[in-house]
Order: C-alpha cells, then structure tokens, then sequence
C-alpha cells in the first residue's frame, strides 16, 4: 500500500511488524499515529506520534481522537505455544479479546468512515 500525505492509525505498531509498516509508512510521508500498550524504543520520527492503549482494557472511547485518519493497520495480537492443559481461562479471553474483539470494535468504529472516504485504506493482520 504506497500512501503519501495521508494520515494512517497503526494499531499494535509498538513492536515487531506493527512498528515496522509504522516506520516504512512514515518514510514515505504519511502521519502516522502508533497505539500499543508498549511504547517503541529509540526515538520516532517528527511525523510519528505514539498513543498508549491497552486493548483489554475494553474502552473504545480512545478512538474517537482519530476521526481524520486515511489508513487503519491492525497488527496487535499475541498467542503462546503451550499444550492446551496449561492454558488458562483468563489467558483465552485475553487472546480473544485482543486478536477477535478488538479487530472487530475498530472495524465497526471506522465503517462509516470507510464508506464516507474513498479511498480508505484498512488492514487486519493476525
């Protein structure tokens, strides 16, 4: 997706793939806008602003601050390999809750954002 001069919400951009589309989309000119309960390390470029969030805390009021946004990236997420005997309830609706819920929350907050714009740039990852 090359977009430039646009203003795009990476969600889960702290770390990892998230912070590395964050990055290559502010290279190439966009505003960018990180949510992650983690902040980055080292220093963001001028065009990155950084917002801390954690999906489990189940408010989506924070969203609301981000009603000019051009892109949605969804990149949050997170799993464990374990045997199924150890896995914990708690552990399971934390999982759900960050990689099925949250995807869905957003997707329904930007829907008629999606529609209004043309184009409307959105991608789930997980």
């Amino acid at each position: 997706m090359a977009l430039k001069g646009k203003t795009a919400l990476v969600i889960g951009g702290g770390n990892g793939i998230g912070l590395a589309i964050a990055m290559q989309m502010a290279a190439q000119g966009n505003n960018v806008i990180i949510v992650d309960k983690v902040s980055p390390s080292g220093e963001l470029p001028g065009n990155v602003h950084f917002d801390q969030h954690n999906l489990l805390d189940d408010d989506w009021r924070f969203l609301d601050n981000y009603s000019e946004i051009d892109a949605l990236v969804f990149t949050a997420g997170f799993g464990r390999i374990a045997p199924f005997e150890t896995t914990n309830e708690i552990e399971i609706s934390n999982q759900f809750q960050v990689n099925a819920i949250s995807p869905i929350q957003m997707l329904r907050h930007f829907y008629p954002r999606m529609l209004k714009s043309r184009p409307f740039y959105c991608a789930v990852m997980g």
